[in-house]
């Protein structure tokens, strides 16, 4: 988060980071600085050398030019010394970071699972009262370990059942039983593949075949051309989409979108329209 700081070399006021001291220009001049030191003197600390913890005492072998600790004390520190300037943030700019932490924090209010009275709620209870909390858990437990009630008798039911016995489950299949003649249509029309075109083509013989699904009828009905699978979708292709009018006596007469109206035949596979297969 980008702060205005007030530079401790020259004093001029900059936008920077959260630990930013000193302004672009001070910044460049003291890198520029510590390399003339460093090219001149050398490293103070060269790199393998045995150093002490400034934490626990204990030795350690330098890896960086900045370590100040061993291993082990080095993520302590880190987390102590984020706590220390974190709070320090913290007091300085809480007038602007406490409204917006609040409305965060602030939960709309919530219906009683148990008795439907409306409550602010304070944790992630669903309940208003302790009372409410212990009722509805009681119940929660008969639901899930005693089971549900019988859907036709009323009596109690294995968990996962909706029936106590078989006699009940009998009664309840026969009393939701819907005739397959409601559901003929849907059927038909869960069918029909979601992107299949509607194919009409004309054999050299002058025969009309109706394919919905032109690579798996090609696939199926090999026998009727000459070459291979894929030669004979190409073709196909080529008239609908080039300049083609036949390919190799075959001609297109329609390509189009299959739509609720078009039916397709259990026995050939093919489209049609109507109540009844022409072929």
């Amino acid at each position: 988060m980008l702060q205005q700081h007030i530079c401790k070399t020259c004093g001029r006021s900059f936008e920077g980071g959260p630990r930013a001291y000193y302004c672009p220009v001070c910044r460049d001049e003291r890198q520029r600085e510590r390399d003339r030191v460093h090219k001149k003197n050398g490293p103070a600390r060269p790199l393998g050398s045995i150093d002490k913890c400034e934490r626990c005492g204990k030795d350690y072998v330098v890896e960086g030019g900045l370590q100040r600790f061993c291993p082990e004390c080095q993520p302590i520190h880190a987390q102590e010394y984020d706590r220390e300037t974190g709070l320090e943030f913290y007091h300085e700019n809480k007038d602007r970071i406490n409204p917006y932490r609040n409305e965060n924090r602030r939960k709309d209010p919530v219906k009683c699972k148990w008795c439907g009275k409306i409550f602010a709620p304070g944790t992630r209870s669903n309940t208003c009262s302790p009372e409410c909390e212990r009722l509805y858990k009681n119940k929660q437990w008969r639901k899930w370990y005693h089971g549900p009630n019988c859907v036709v008798c009323g009596k109690k039911a294995e968990v996962g059942r909706k029936t106590c016995s078989a006699e009940c489950l009998k009664i309840l299949q026969k009393r939701d039983y819907k005739p397959y003649s409601k559901y003929k249509d849907k059927l038909d029309k869960a069918r029909i593949p979601a992107h299949a075109k509607a194919w009409t083509i004309m054999s050299p013989s002058g025969e009309i075949y109706r394919p919905y699904n032109l690579k798996q009828w090609v696939r199926d009905n090999i026998n009727l051309f000459y070459g291979t699978p894929n030669q004979v979708i190409v073709g196909f292709y080529s008239i609908n989409f080039g300049s083609l009018r036949r390919w190799k006596g075959w001609k297109l007469l329609g390509c189009m979108k299959m739509d609720n109206k078009m039916k397709i035949c259990t026995v050939c596979n093919q489209w049609y329209v109507g109540d009844k297969c022409e072929r």
